[in-house]
């Protein structure tokens, strides 16, 4: 069982661990079944502000993740752009494989 656990949304990968978006934390975490907890991406691949993860049911090796450009607790002082990020959990250093290109709002 894991305790004092915060995080914005959920989704259980394909190992059957969980995967959660912490939002103010900016980060992406993995919990296991025994409760032991991880930290798989941050700041460095692009999480700020991490809202939503969900695994691509065509390519369930990848999870893409949401973010808010940390609005509430920018990770650099300053929000960034909104994000949707393509990771691969099982990557050793869980770097990013796709980004989208910040896209305004109006033309």
């Amino acid at each position: 069982m894991a305790e004092r656990l915060f995080a914005d949304d959920l989704d259980l990968g394909p190992d059957g661990r969980i995967y959660l978006a912490t939002h103010i934390y900016n980060s992406v975490l993995r919990l296991d079944p025994d409760g032991h907890r991880e930290d798989i991406a941050g700041h460095a691949q692009g999480i700020a502000g991490s809202t939503s993860v969900a695994f691509d049911p065509r390519d369930p090796a990848m999870l893409y993740v949401t973010t808010t450009g940390g609005i509430l607790s920018p990770p650099g002082g300053k929000p960034e752009p909104a994000r949707l990020i393509r990771l691969n959990p099982n990557y050793s250093g869980y770097r990013y494989i796709h980004r989208t290109p910040h896209l305004p709002l109006s033309a």
